[in-house]
C-alpha cells in the first residue's frame, strides 16, 4: 500500500515540531521545504547581534533534523503551490503531496516602503543578526542607530546593539521610532510603563507617533515629522507579513496576511497551517505570534494529519497562552507568565530558561545559559 505523502513548507518551530511529530509516528512520507539550512531560534536573534549568544546557539541544521526524527529535508524557495493538483514548485523541484502543512511564518513588513528595504537591515534570520553585528561593527562612530518600530523585537534590537556598542567602547546615539502613540501599545501599562523606564536609564531615545517617509541618496532619513536624521544605521522592525507567494494560493487572508483556518487549522480538504502564518481567531481575536503558539500547532496539525491518514477525524485545536516576557539586554525584562506579573532579573532568567528548554541540543542549551550569566 502506498504512503501518504506529507509536505511541511517551513522548518521554523511549527513545522520543525510537526516534522518531529510525524516522524516518529513513521506513518507517511514526511518531505519538509525550507529556503534555509537551518532551523534558527527566533528569540535569540538580537542576542546574536549583541553578542551575548553565540550564533551557534541560535541554529540547528535541518538536515541533522531530518536524520534525527526521520524525516526527507529539501532546501528550496517554494514559487507557489498548484492546490488542485497538489504540488508545490521550487526553484530546485516540484513536490508532490496527499497533505500540505504551511508553516512558512512571517517577514518583515514595508508598508509601502518596499524600495527601502535594500538600505535596510533586519532581523529575520540567523544570517541577519549576523550581519548586523558586522554592520554595527562598521558603521562610522558619527552614525545614529535608528530602530524603526518599538514593538517586541524593535525594543529587544535597540537594547542589544547598544550592549554591543558599549562593549566596544562605543558612546553612538541609538534610537527606536514607533509609528504608534505608545510603545508596545498592545501590552499593559505597567509593562509599557517598566521598559520606557529601562529605556530612559540606558540613555535610548524614543519617538513615537512618527514614521519614515523616505530615504535620500545619501542614506539619510525623512520623518513624518520633517526632521531629518543624517546618515544612520537603519534597522527595520516595523511588523511583519505573510510572503507574497501566498496570496497566490487563493485562500482567504486577514490581518497581516495570514491566512484563515478552522478549529482544526485546517486550511481546504487536503491542506492546514500551522505558526505565525496561521490566522486562527478566539473569540474574533487573531492569536499572539509566539513560540508556544507555535509549536502546540505544530504539533496539533501533526496529529490532526496523521488522524486523517488513519480515516479518522480531526480534532479542534486548543490555544494555550502561557504569557509574554519582554526581555532586554540589560539582563532585566517585564511580562506576565502564568496570569502573574513578573518583572527584574527573575523575567529575564525565565526568558533564557524557556529558551534553554526550547532549543534542540545540548550544546546551544549550555551556551543559552552561559549567555544568561554572563
Amino acid at each position: 500500500m502506498t504512503r501518504p505523502r506529507i509536505l511541511i513548507v517551513g522548518g521554523g518551530f511549527a513545522g520543525l515540531w510537526a516534522a518531529r511529530t510525524l516522524g516518529r509516528m513513521a506513518i507517511a512520507d514526511v518531505t519538509l521545504v525550507d529556503r534555509r539550512a537551518t532551523s534558527d531560534f527566533l528569540p535569540l536573534l538580537p542576542d546574536v547581534a549583541g553578542g551575548r549568544i553565540p550564533s551557534s546557539a541560535a541554529c540547528w541544521p535541518l538536515t541533522a533534523a531530518a536524520a534525527r526524527f526521520g524525516f526527507r529535508f529539501c532546501q528550496d524557495d517554494l514559487a507557489g503551490i498548484d492546490r488542485a493538483a497538489r504540488r508545490a514548485v521550487g526553484r530546485q523541484g516540484e513536490y508532490d503531496y496527499d497533505w500540505l502543512l504551511l508553516a512558512c511564518g512571517v517577514e518583515p513588513a514595508f508598508h509601502g516602503q518596499d524600495a527601502l528595504r535594500p538600505q535596510l537591515s533586519t532581523l529575520s534570520s540567523l544570517a541577519d543578526a549576523v550581519r548586523l553585528a558586522a554592520a554595527v561593527d562598521a558603521a562610522p562612530p558619527e552614525a545614529t542607530v535608528v530602530v524603526v518600530g518599538g514593538g517586541y523585537t524593535g525594543i529587544e534590537i535597540a537594547t542589544h546593539v547598544q550592549r554591543r556598542l558599549q562593549a566596544a567602547g562605543q558612546a553612538r546615539p541609538v534610537r527606536v521610532l514607533e509609528a504608534a502613540p505608545e510603545l508596545l501599545g498592545a501590552l499593559p501599562e505597567r509593562v509599557r510603563r517598566y521598559v520606557r523606564r529601562q529605556l530612559e536609564a540606558r540613555r535610548i531615545a524614543v519617538q513615537t507617533g512618527t514614521r519614515v517617509s523616505a530615504m535620500d541618496p545619501d542614506g539619510a532619513l525623512r520623518l513624518s515629522d520633517g526632521s531629518r536624521i543624517a546618515a544612520p544605521l537603519t534597522i527595520w522592525s516595523a511588523g511583519v507579513a505573510a510572503a507574497p507567494w501566498v496570496a497566490g494560493l487563493g485562500l482567504p487572508q486577514g490581518r497581516q496576511g495570514r491566512l484563515a483556518v478552522d478549529a482544526c487549522l485546517r486550511l481546504d480538504e487536503h491542506g492546514f497551517a500551522a505558526g505565525d502564518i496561521a490566522g486562527l481567531a478566539v473569540d474574533g481575536i487573531p492569536l499572539r505570534l509566539g513560540v508556544q503558539a507555535a509549536v502546540t500547532q505544530g504539533v496539533a496539525a501533526a496529529r490532526n494529519i496523521a488522524a486523517l491518514c488513519r480515516g479518522r477525524a480531526a480534532r479542534p485545536y486548543r490555544p494555550w497562552d502561557p504569557g509574554y516576557i519582554v526581555p532586554l539586554a540589560n539582563g532585566r525584562g517585564c511580562g506576565s507568565v502564568m496570569g502573574l506579573p513578573v518583572q527584574g532579573p527573575p523575567a529575564a532568567w525565565l526568558h533564557y530558561l524557556l529558551c534553554a528548554y526550547r532549543s534542540w541540543t545540548w550544546p546551544s542549551r549550555r551556551r543559552i545559559l552561559r549567555g544568561m550569566i554572563g
